[in-house]
Parts: C-alpha cells; sequence; structure tokens
C-alpha cells in the first residue's frame, strides 16, 4: 500500500469517524422544556387538586424522561438513544396540557357543587328552625331541646364560614362543610318529629 494511499485511507476513516460522532443522538432539551413548561401551566391551572390523575400521569411521565436521560448519559456517546426518552417526553406534554383543561373545567364543576351544597344547608337549616319552634317541651326533654337550638345557632354560624370558604376558592372544603350542615339541620329535624310522635302515642 502507497504512502498517498494509505494517508486516504487514514482521511476517510478520520472523515467517517467525525461524522459518526456528528451523528451521534442528542439529547432532546428543547423537547424537554417545552414539557416541562407544560407541567408548569398545569400547575398553574392548579391541576394538581383539580386533576389530581392526568397531573400525575404528566409529572411522572416527565421523571422517567430525566431518569433515561441519565441512563443515556452514562453510555458511550456512539450508543445513545433518546427515543424512549423523546416518547416519555410526548406522553407528559400531552398529560399536561390534558391536566391544564381538566382543571379548569374540574374547578369550577366544584365551585358549581359547593355553591349548591350551600343553597341545600341553608335550606335545610331554616326547615330545621321552622320545625324545632314546634317541638313539644317538657321537664324530660327540655335540655334536648335546648341542646338542640345550641347545635342549630352553630349550624348557621358554619353558612357563614361556608361562604368565606366558597370565596376563598376552597371549594373542596367548603362542600364538606355545607354537607355537615344539612347533615346536622336534618338530624334535628328527625329528632324533633320524633319527640313529636312520641309525645302523640303517650296521649293515647
Amino acid at each position: 500500500m502507497t504512502f498517498n494511499r494509505r494517508n486516504t485511507l487514514l482521511a476517510t476513516a478520520l472523515v467517517a469517524t467525525t461524522l459518526l460522532i456528528t451523528a451521534c443522538a442528542k439529547v432532546p432539551q428543547e423537547e424537554l422544556t417545552a414539557a416541562q413548561a407544560a407541567l408548569d401551566k398545569a400547575r398553574t391551572a392548579e391541576a394538581e387538586k383539580y386533576a389530581p390523575d392526568t397531573w400525575r400521569a404528566a409529572s411522572d411521565s416527565l421523571a422517567a424522561a430525566n431518569a433515561e436521560i441519565q441512563a443515556q448519559a452514562s453510555k458511550f456517546a456512539l450508543f445513545r438513544k433518546y427515543d424512549r426518552t423523546n416518547a416519555l417526553i410526548a406522553s407528559a406534554n400531552m398529560s399536561a396540557a390534558k391536566a391544564a383543561q381538566d382543571a379548569v373545567v374540574n374547578k369550577e364543576a366544584a365551585k358549581n357543587a359547593a355553591n349548591e351544597a350551600l343553597a341545600t344547608a341553608t335550606a335545610a337549616v331554616d326547615s330545621a328552625k321552622t320545625v324545632l319552634a314546634t317541638a313539644p317541651v317538657g321537664k324530660d326533654n327540655r335540655a334536648d331541646v335546648e341542646m338542640m337550638k345550641a347545635d342549630l345557632t352553630g349550624a348557621e354560624t358554619n353558612l357563614a364560614q361556608v361562604s368565606t370558604a366558597i370565596a376563598s376558592e376552597d371549594y373542596f372544603g367548603a362542600r364538606a362543610q355545607a354537607e355537615a350542615i344539612t347533615a346536622k339541620a336534618n338530624q334535628i329535624i328527625n329528632d324533633v318529629m320524633m319527640a313529636k310522635e312520641k309525645m302523640m302515642g303517650g296521649r293515647h
């Protein structure tokens, strides 16, 4: 093999190696940044609270993508592949976008449910007041009636707290509290009705 031919082969090998190294898979940093931005947008929309499952899927996919990038970084450059990373990033993007959309819809639904629960609780308290005013009072149940009055007064106070919770966008907490008020008011109504039936039965 002549000197020139040897040089040509070496040059060709060098060019091929350079091209191979240049062609090595690169970290999809731009796509990763975009996915993180999508996740941040979902967080701003309160997806963690109002679309937790979709949010978790997006967060898990992005975390897996970052882990895959670290795994590939431990390999020789020529053997790095980012196909799985790109798939995970795409999944994170899709889930993050859906989480942001779902959060808006679910938050509005939670608000409506809280307001409906407040309206129901208010009506229940009003009904309990009307019924309690007709409760039979005797020496045997006077303490019970006074306790029911105190419970009803507390329920009325709690209605204002529900309104405050709704104003501060604590829709889940407001709904739970309103439902508890409704249950208490209905219990008072039931107790008064039972007392009336007991008294009527004692007259026969």
